[in-house]
């Protein structure tokens, strides 16, 4: 297994922040890193959907494993030999909002993707996350 996270404060109540996360086909104004996202159905746990990120050749379809309004949510892409699973959590704190986005790559084959997908990953998620906090804040 392998994991990364990154975590941000943001002025903004976790009710903004989930509203972005909610707001599936904008995520790119957050995560600059994708070029576009679906989402078939409600955004609750068993929906599915695609995430283009930069580079790729082709939408990766996820499945929504949990979903928990104001709290955060986690989301799971399969691979050959290995899925990626990322939990996203919103925590109130006296700063604001913490917000952390945890990536992990799991399974039988997960050494295969961590010098390429999973290197990218923990390169892009601090800005991820930050431009997310950001975002909200404006809201």
């Amino acid at each position: 297994m392998w994991s990364t996270q990154a975590s941000s404060i943001s002025s903004a109540s976790p009710e903004t922040i989930f509203a972005l996360y909610a707001d599936f086909p904008n995520w790119k104004r957050w995560d600059t890193h994708l070029i576009a996202t679906t989402l078939q159905g409600a955004f609750e746990a068993g929906s599915t959907g695609t995430l283009h990120p930069v580079g790729a050749p082709a939408p990766m379809p996820f499945t929504l494993l949990e979903v928990t309004p104001n709290q955060g949510f986690t989301d799971s892409t399969q691979l050959p030999g290995a899925s990626v699973v990322f939990t996203h959590t919103l925590e109130p704190t006296f700063e604001g909002t913490r917000i952390t986005h945890h990536c992990e790559i799991v399974g039988e084959a997960w050494e295969k993707y961590v010098e390429t997908l999973g290197a990218g990953i923990a390169k892009r998620l601090p800005s991820t996350v930050d431009n997310l906090a950001k975002l909200a804040a404006e809201q």
